[in-house]
């Protein structure tokens, strides 16, 4: 469960099993406890999404297209976004901007080698996709329409 959630991300395991050491019992912790961890790492991504988007259409549209990239492969090319520029959402220039701020807010990772970027580990990618959800299935979707 652990993996699934938070990945290869070292910083993030080692903080939910730091929080749950003390919860053990024989050497053992509830398989509740750590889904509860997870659930509130998960919760905390999802407010990052929130407080990065606010009421920015563009931006909405940007975390929407990299989630949905995100669910079909582990990483993207800017190009993979050429939507939003088509779409006349972002100039070229302005996406790259963009992009370049998600790198460093540590919500995206970019590797220089193949230019690709990626979400900065699995718990950022269900945070997202709550966001997401939750976004699309409330009455406030009609700001980002």
């Amino acid at each position: 469960m652990i993996w699934k959630y938070l990945g290869g991300s070292m910083f993030e395991i080692s903080s939910v099993l730091g929080k749950l050491i003390s919860q053990a019992k024989n050497n053992c912790v509830e398989t509740d406890a750590i889904k509860q961890e997870i659930d509130h790492l998960i919760t905390i991504n999802c407010g990052k999404f929130e407080h990065y988007v606010k009421l920015n259409k563009q931006k909405f549209q940007l975390v929407k297209q990299i989630l949905s990239i995100q669910e079909k492969k582990q990483c993207f090319l800017q190009r993979d976004l050429y939507k939003l520029v088509s779409e006349q959402l972002y100039s070229d220039d302005d996406l790259s901007g963009k992009l370049n701020n998600l790198v460093r807010m540590n919500i995206l990772a970019f590797n220089p080698t193949t230019s690709a970027y990626a979400l900065q580990g699995n718990a950022l990618y269900y945070g997202l996709r709550q966001y997401i959800q939750r976004v699309t299935n409330s009455e406030s979707i009609e700001v980002f329409n």
